[in-house]
């Protein structure tokens, strides 16, 4: 009960040993007391909610000989969960100190418990827009890039405190972060959460908002995603099944509503995998981290993946034979006869493996490296129009948004690729890709009339189906 709505502290990743934990605020006393009260009364009058609770240890005691305040009660319980979970770390999406609806605190949060319960905690206050916000997102034609929270309105009272031994390698201004577009904002709260989990200690996270339904699994989904482009978690699952888990875990059996969401306009859900786009370079990747926390300082130059990571017009001739690498380029032709170019593979630079790769590659690169047709069905020719409007403008995805190479179904798992020009970027594309796909056959961008077996019964089925958990002829889930 210590926390709004009952949503307690549960772990939902496990990361180097550390858990990466989500769950609502704080319950304030209307909401605490309301809901003991309500227990009082149907458990026959019963006067301590954890009466039959059978492992009492010397701390329980402790803290029931002390204060017997009601807060005391159920906060001692929520912080021995979170010893438990040795979550180290809390962050908080709220933009408000406590949460106020007529007037009246509803809920609270560990900064400003009066007590000072959570002081042993690490405490951060990183304030986020709630899913009010995405309305705006949404009537914007869903461009994330200028939009900029007001934080000058009245329930805003949640200023941004990061402890400075979080941010000093960063390399990120905090004292900005009112005037931080949307991407941007995303982008650096997210770099904090990587490099949270990406630390030495063996310290866990937890992250909350109010409820823990629209921000929450926000992070908590980007997280997930992010660490498995890189290789780190669900090393076995391929992207429309990480796709599936990440939607019918992460958000729907959280508690998300879309449905109500879809109904006014304020469309989170879609703005996450949307932009899977903006996070697909290497200063997101948390073997980034652990590769330059190993290398010695004379060897922390460039590597091999941050060759492959610059753009082709920084390097050069893509088949000089002076260069140090030559790289062999797809031509793959997109939408209305413009080019998306691919690296396929890296062949050595010196002569005598150029004179080999000639003689055992007598035919084009592109017939050797690439045979297989592009069917008609991986243009999504009906959503294709309809992505580049929404997300032409994005620095992050000048590779492969102007189509999807998906296979012939909107979510069929895509098969192995010869190698790209970034592993983590293909991943998270083909996610990306995957949603949109699915997304736009059920839901769409339009203002419709929602309904549930439209919406999330809809886009179940297409996941399910996507990774062979449903056949064609099964009804929704």
């Amino acid at each position: 009960m210590a926390r709004c709505r009952g949503r307690f502290v549960c772990p939902v990743i496990l990361f180097k040993g550390k858990h990466i934990c989500r769950s609502a605020t704080l319950a304030g006393w209307g909401e605490l007391y309301g809901r003991s009260g309500y227990n009082y009364f149907f458990s026959g009058g019963a006067d301590d909610a954890w009466a039959d609770v059978e492992d009492v240890t010397e701390e329980d005691c402790a803290l029931r000989s002390g204060d017997t305040h009601l807060f005391d009660k159920v906060r001692g319980y929520d912080i021995r969960l979170l010893r438990y979970l040795s979550v180290k770390y809390i962050c908080d999406l709220m933009v408000e100190n406590k949460k106020v609806k007529f007037g009246m605190n509803v809920t609270s949060s560990e900064k400003v418990d009066k007590a000072q319960r959570y002081a042993d905690f690490t405490l951060l206050s990183i304030p986020y827009p709630g899913c009010e916000f995405f309305k705006e997102y949404k009537d914007r034609d869903y461009m994330a890039e200028g939009l900029i929270f007001n934080w000058k309105q009245d329930y805003v009272d949640a200023p941004l405190s990061i402890p400075d031994f979080l941010t000093h390698s960063l390399n990120i201004d905090w004292s900005q972060y009112q005037s931080w577009d949307l991407v941007q904002q995303t982008q650096n709260y997210l770099k904090l959460l990587l490099s949270i989990v990406n630390s030495d200690d063996d310290s866990g996270l937890l992250v909350h908002c109010i409820s823990g339904w629209d921000r929450t699994p926000l992070f908590i989904s980007l997280l997930r995603l992010s660490l498995w482009a890189d290789g780190l978690i669900h090393t076995s699952l391929k992207p429309a099944e990480i796709l599936y888990l990440t939607v019918a875990y992460d958000w729907f059996l959280f508690g998300h509503m879309l449905v109500d969401r879809l109904s006014k306009g304020e469309e989170i859900f879609f703005f996450c995998f949307n932009f899977l786009k903006h996070i697909t370079s290497e200063e997101f990747s948390a073997l980034k981290i652990q590769r330059r926390k190993s290398l010695p300082a004379r060897d922390a130059g460039f590597t091999l993946e941050d060759i492959c990571m610059l753009r082709r017009k920084d390097r050069g001739s893509t088949t000089s034979l002076g260069s140090d690498f030559s790289l062999v380029m797809e031509s793959s032709p997109g939408a209305t006869g413009s080019f998306t170019y691919e690296a396929v593979e890296l062949v050595p630079a010196g002569a005598q493996t150029q004179a080999a790769w000639r003689k055992s590659h007598s035919s084009s690169p592109q017939s050797v490296l690439w045979n297989r047709p592009q069917p008609s069905e991986d243009r999504l020719p009906s959503h294709q129009g309809l992505v580049e409007a929404k997300s032409s403008s994005s620095s992050s995805s000048n590779h492969s948004d102007n189509f999807f190479r998906m296979g012939s179904s909107p979510l069929e798992v895509p098969k192995p690729r010869i190698a790209a020009l970034s592993n983590r970027e293909t991943r998270l594309q083909e996610v990306r890709s995957a949603f949109l796909a699915t997304y736009s056959s059920t839901v769409g961008l339009r203002a419709v009339a929602p309904s549930p077996s439209g919406a999330i019964g809809g886009l179940l089925e297409q996941f399910a189906r996507g990774v062979g958990l449903r056949g064609t002829s099964s009804g929704t889930l």
